[in-house]
């Protein structure tokens, strides 16, 4: 039984066992999920070690000095995207949600979104057999603009996503300017997520939730500090999609047996557990399950139940 293989996996700390069980990554940016050896052994390149961020942009830094000169490349961002899917499979992901950035149209395919999506329906094609990819469309909250809305809007028309994902620093544009775009996102009935209290508060966990409807928070860990926030969450049956390690790298959580994640499962809000941005973390699926277990945050039969929650 699967239950039962998933938990020995966690008690035993057993890599092969748990790549073996279903489970999901629902939360990964598409060209940063890489495991690292891989990375370096494709571009010949050796990324440094990434230390504990200081501010959000600390973290663009280091994608800017580090990853932008080889993604910017056509071929090499493809590359990318089909290493992450690559890791996925190698770790035993069974679904995997990568967040796409709409810009790349425009940065890496010279405008040409056939192109664009052909090429990211060919991966999808290529790996169907071996893990269920579903991509989302990512838009960057601080390099939005509203011009933008035609190229967003045909690339929900191609159907190839069957998600949105707004992020970046959730301090700058304001939730409502997205309105237009989700509420055409929802029209064609994709997912709906947003980065949102990471950094901010839950207050704007809530207007997010209520002005652009949405399905799924990506992160959403200070909920916490408002327990009506919270009821609105529950009540709604918003997904969380949390990825511990990272905001111990991004220096949002100090101490991993404090993490949100016990308070956010104990109200009963539906949590997965995600890796986010692997490539840079140096954490895989089965290093954020582990670390959760040996810092005794959840046993592993709570673990079951989260594993279970990302397999929608």
């Amino acid at each position: 039984m699967e239950d039962n293989l998933f938990m020995e996996s966690i008690y035993s700390k057993n890599y092969d066992l748990f790549r073996k069980t279903k489970k999901g990554d629902l939360h990964v940016h598409g060209i940063l999920g890489a495991d690292r050896k891989q990375f370096n052994s494709e571009f010949n390149k050796n990324l440094p070690a990434f230390e504990i961020a200081k501010n959000f942009y600390f973290l663009k830094k280091f994608i800017t000095n580090n990853i932008v000169d080889i993604s910017s490349i056509k071929s090499n961002y493809i590359k990318l995207i089909e290493l992450t899917i690559k890791t996925a499979i190698s770790d035993g992901i069974s679904i995997i949600a990568l967040s796409i950035d709409y810009r790349s149209v425009a940065f890496q395919f010279n405008s040409n979104l056939d192109e664009f999506v052909d090429s990211l329906s060919v991966l999808k094609e290529l790996y169907i057999n071996n893990i269920d990819i579903r991509f989302d469309l990512g838009i960057s909250r601080e390099n939005f603009k509203k011009e933008d809305e035609i190229t967003i809007k045909k690339l929900i028309d191609s159907r190839l996503f069957s998600g949105m994902d707004l992020y970046g620093d959730e301090l700058s544009n304001p939730i409502g300017k997205f309105k237009k775009v989700y509420r055409y996102a929802r029209k064609h009935k994709l997912e709906l997520k947003a980065h949102v209290g990471e950094f901010g508060s839950a207050k704007e966990i809530y207007s997010a939730i209520k002005k652009l409807h949405l399905n799924t928070i990506q992160h959403g860990i200070t909920i916490i500090s408002n327990k009506k926030v919270m009821k609105y969450a529950k009540k709604h049956n918003v997904k969380f999609n949390v990825c511990p390690i990272s905001n111990i790298k991004m220096g949002i959580i100090k101490n991993i047996s404090q993490h949100p994640i016990r308070k956010m499962f104990d109200y009963g809000l539906n949590v997965t557990i995600n890796t986010d941005d692997q490539l840079i973390f140096e954490n895989s699926i089965f290093d954020e399950y582990i670390i959760l277990f040996e810092n005794k945050v959840f046993s592993p039969e709570e673990l079951n139940i989260i594993r279970k929650n990302s397999l929608y």
